[in-house]
């Protein structure tokens, strides 16, 4: 009962600042709304494993450079911008992940055109444990959140 409590407290209050991550979590789904090369985005990854196959262009590297933004809060080699012809109340980028504790987190960003940066809010949880990014020309990115600090 007390492990209940605990859990649905911090579904309500979040994480206290400076506490550690869970250990390790997934990613439940990404929307994308006016951003990258389509007006709208749902990706809803299946538990294990993700295979995005598709024509030049059409947007395979974005999801995945979406889905390391969420899971890292660093850009890799190009910055995820919103569309040209977005309004400046149109572009969004929103994700769930589902903890090892079974806790999720729906999280909302918005783009500030002003910084030229995407907003997360402060509640945003950390993940915890190794995040990979295999690509398509033989490189890859390994992202460390001890050797990381997430703004």
């Amino acid at each position: 009962m007390p492990c209940l409590i605990y859990r649905e407290l911090l579904d309500i209050i979040g994480m206290p600042s400076g506490a550690e991550p869970e250990q390790g979590a997934a990613l439940q789904f990404l929307e994308t709304a006016h951003v990258g090369p389509s007006r709208r985005l749902r990706y809803e990854p299946a538990d294990r494993l993700n295979i995005i196959t598709g024509d030049n262009s059409l947007g395979k590297t974005f999801v995945l450079e979406c889905i390391w933004w969420v899971l890292t809060g660093a850009e890799l080699d190009q910055p995820i911008l919103p569309r040209r012809d977005a309004s400046k109340s149109q572009p969004r980028i929103s994700f769930g992940l589902s903890t090892a504790a079974g806790r999720s987190q729906k999280v909302t960003a918005h783009f500030d055109f002003e910084r030229q940066a995407w907003t997360i809010p402060s509640n945003r949880e950390a993940v915890a444990g190794l995040v990979l990014y295999a690509r398509h020309d033989g490189s890859f990115a390994i992202w460390d959140p001890t050797r990381v600090k997430m703004k």
